[in-house]
């Protein structure tokens, strides 16, 4: 009777280290895809800030071509990521054992029109 209950404390021991392990695992895949968000919205930020200001202030480009290079969309694009970031930023921080993030993204879902808009501006510059 001793040798079963030392083999199922040893099995819940085991069990427990591999949930510590895929929980640690869970939340290390967590941080990075909001390590990429981040840096896709800071990259975002550095095209509509940097990029598209400065070529707007030097007057080389006409309007269309500026809405060519930049599609009206991109700003969207821009809002709907530094949300979704807000959005893991916050859950990151209160993360628990059980947390997901596949909510987070279910959630945020690009508008139709916003994507309608980027598929006619992207085909219009492939031309």
């Amino acid at each position: 009777m001793a040798e079963g209950s030392q083999n199922l404390g040893n099995r819940k021991r085991l069990h427990n280290m591999a949930t510590n392990r895929i929980q640690g695992h869970r939340h290390r895949l967590a941080v990075g895809i909001m390590e990429s968000e981040k840096n896709y919205c800071t990259t975002l930020y550095n095209i509509l800030e940097g990029y598209k200001k400065a070529l707007s202030s030097s007057g080389g480009l006409t309007s269309r071509d500026l809405s060519r290079l930049f599609p009206p969309s991109l700003s969207s694009i821009y809002e709907y990521h530094c949300a979704t970031l807000k959005k893991l930023e916050t859950r990151l921080s209160r993360w628990r054992q059980q947390d997901i993030l596949g909510d987070i993204f279910a959630k945020f879902s690009v508008t139709k029109e916003v994507r309608l808009e980027l598929i006619i501006s992207c085909d219009t510059l492939m031309l």
